[in-house]
This record gives C-alpha cells, sequence and structure tokens, in this order.
C-alpha cells in the first residue's frame, strides 16, 4: 500500500499521514498492528523525517503543532451593547438612566447658558407645556455616539417635569404625585380636610403599610409651605408617624381627598391696601389655667415686633399701633368668625374653613386665558 500524501501546489514540501500494514495472511484483521510511517518529498529518493517541534511528544502521528504549521486561535469579541430605544412615555424616560442624563445634560446646559429665565406667571401671557425631543446621536462607524434629548418650547412654558427650581417649585404637581403614590387620583374630594369632631387616638388596628403612611404624611409636610390651611391636620397625622393606626390613615386620606379637590390651591400675594396689623391669640395656650394668658400674650407681641421689623426692612412701615385681640371672655370677646388662628389649631365647620382659608390668600390662580395649553 502506498503512502498518503498532502502536497501544497507550486511547492516542494510534502507532508505524508501514517497508515496501517497488514499482513495479508493475518487471520486476525481487526486486530490492531503496529503502524509503520513513510515521510516523502517531492524529488527526494528516500524518507526524511520531520523537525518535531515538540520532543516530549512520543506518538507518530504528524500533527500541525509537530511541523511548526499551527495556526494562533482567533478570539471574538461576543460583547454586546444594548442601546436603549427611544422612550415614548415620561414613565419610559424616568426608568431608563441614559435617557434621564441625557435631559439632566440638556436643562443644564440650558440654565448654564441662561437660555431660559424663571419668572413669576404674567396674567395676560398665553402658557405653553414643553416638549421633549429624544434621538441617538451615532459616529461614522454607526456605533453610538451619546444620548440626545432637546426640550422644545417658544415664550412662556412650565417648568419641566421632574426639573422643578427648588425655590420655586410645581405644587400642583407635586400634589398629584401624592395622591398617584397614595392611589387616590380618582377619590371622592373632601371639602374639609379634618373633621370637627376628630379624636385621633392609639386604641385601633395598626395600617398594613407604615411605611407608606410616613412617606405620605412627610410629604403632606412640604405641601404645607403654600398651603398653611392644612397645616393643623398634617401635624396631627405626623404625630403617629411612629406607630400609625388606622384611624390615623383614616385622617390621612380625608387630607389627600381635600388635595384632590383644590389641586389648583396655592398661597397667592397680591396688593393690598390695608396698612393696619391686627393679632389674634389663643387664650387657652398650652391648657395651663393660670399661665396660658400671659404666654400667649408674649408670643403674639414677639411675633408682631417681628413683622413690623420686616415690613420696616421693606421700606414698608407701619404708620399706626398694631392690636392684639384675645379670644378669653374676661378681657376682649372675639366672635368665632373672625378667631382667625382656629384653622392652625382645631378642625372647623366647612363655613368658617373656607372663609378662614381665603382670609390666609390661600386660593386658585387667576383664571387661564384663552388657548392656554
Amino acid at each position: 500500500m502506498s503512502p498518503l500524501l498532502l502536497v501544497r501546489p507550486n511547492s516542494r514540501q510534502s507532508f505524508s499521514l501514517p497508515y496501517f500494514q497488514r499482513n495479508p495472511t493475518d487471520p486476525l484483521p481487526n486486530t490492531p498492528q503496529k503502524p509503520v510511517t513513510s515521510y516523502l518529498t517531492v524529488g527526494s529518493s528516500g524518507p526524511v523525517p520531520p523537525n518535531n517541534l515538540n520532543p516530549s511528544s512520543i506518538h507518530p502521528m504528524v500533527t500541525r503543532f509537530r511541523v511548526g504549521t499551527n495556526r494562533p486561535p482567533e478570539y471574538l469579541n461576543l460583547h454586546v451593547s444594548s442601546v436603549s430605544p427611544l422612550p415614548k412615555s415620561y414613565r419610559d424616560v424616568f426608568n431608563d438612566p441614559k435617557w434621564q442624563n441625557a435631559m439632566c445634560d440638556e436643562y443644564h446646559a440650558l440654565i448654564k447658558n441662561n437660555t431660559w429665565t424663571l419668572v413669576p406667571r404674567p396674567t395676560n401671557i398665553n402658557i405653553v407645556r414643553c416638549m421633549w425631543l429624544f434621538h441617538h446621536k451615532y459616529h461614522a462607524d454607526v456605533t453610538l455616539s451619546r444620548y440626545k434629548a432637546r426640550i422644545v418650547a417658544n415664550g412662556y412654558m412650565h417648568q419641566p417635569p421632574g426639573f422643578w427650581d427648588s425655590a420655586h417649585p410645581d405644587y400642583k404637581k407635586y400634589a398629584v404625585e401624592i395622591l398617584e403614590r397614595a392611589h387616590m387620583v380618582n377619590y371622592n374630594s373632601s371639602r374639609t380636610p379634618v373633621d370637627t369632631e376628630s379624636k385621633l387616638g392609639g386604641d385601633s388596628d395598626s395600617v398594613s403599610d407604615p411605611t407608606l403612611y410616613r412617606s405620605l404624611a412627610g410629604s403632606l409636610q412640604y405641601l404645607t409651605f403654600t398651603r398653611p390651611n392644612i397645616s393643623y391636620v398634617v401635624q396631627q397625622v405626623c404625630l403617629y408617624m411612629h406607630d400609625p393606626r388606622e384611624p390615623h390613615l383614616s385622617a390621612l386620606q380625608r387630607i389627600l381627598r381635600y388635595v384632590s379637590g383644590t389641586l389648583d390651591y396655592g398661597l397667592q400675594l397680591f396688593s393690598s391696601s390695608t396698612t393696619d396689623l391686627v393679632a389674634y391669640f389663643d387664650a387657652d395656650w398650652a391648657g395651663c389655667p393660670t399661665t396660658r394668658q400671659y404666654h400667649g400674650v408674649a408670643n403674639a407681641v414677639v411675633e408682631t415686633c417681628w413683622l413690623r421689623n420686616l415690613l420696616l426692612e421693606l421700606h414698608s412701615p407701619l404708620s399706626s399701633a398694631t392690636l392684639v385681640y384675645c379670644d378669653n371672655i374676661r378681657v376682649l370677646h372675639v366672635p368665632s368668625r373672625y378667631q382667625f388662628a382656629d384653622i392652625f389649631t382645631k378642625g372647623l365647620t366647612s363655613a368658617l374653613f373656607e372663609e378662614f382659608r381665603s382670609r390666609l390668600s390661600v386660593r386658585s390662580p387667576p383664571a387661564s386665558t384663552a388657548g392656554e395649553c
């Protein structure tokens, strides 16, 4: 049997494969025999053993490694770079850190370049909503360069959602977020935030989710900055944040139902022709029958002095003395409809609550102009 040769075209070098030689008279043809290997080169008259590059190998098979023709392994980069798809809603944007960073870069660039100026809302100007545009930017080799977000608006616009100035936050949007977190957006609204007979106690079952209770109560504290009319009841529900019970949760939900019906309300400041400062105090201060009146008078005087000095620094000094009224009948009887401080100390009937709320200048903003988005 002739040896098998592998010959490279146009080359004098050749390699042989080993073969087995068997005696034809062997009665056991399936028994392995000792291999006999021949090596031939084109133009050579005798066997020429190859240069063994691996002397430690003793097997007779000729391999690429033994003759030095093995190829280096090729390694493939199987890393897949995930590209975030274009968002279809604000929820998609705020759930993706890549698009969030793109929005932050755009917003901070506009603020740095003074592209927009934060101003009080004009009463005779149409206000438009802003619009975000998102797209991918690519290199010349079609690899992703960066995520790009652009804000589009012309004229006066609302502050972009999620980018409210800390000194001028959008409290309406904030109130809606609280309602969404409490799953109470579609609940029936309440005319007042607290029941006149409401007395919160601790003799009842604990709430199922105290963490949510604390979160909502804390959020309502921030909302009182522009809604001082709910300060009293918010303070009451916050007293039980350490161990909230079902009645406390019911009181908190009533506050939220009131907020849902007054989303447009806030602290509105207008010019006034009134130049008098009048103070009222509660004679039942701290519930002490001996010293309550004196403490109440002292607190009222301190506050009025501070306000008079503040007006003086603002170049609006008061020309008349400040009157301090007390609800103690032995000093001066003040009718309930004039005891404005009651909105900060107790639950009120609907009529009184709405009257005192108006006195605090907590009301809806002026009517929007036609065509506002």
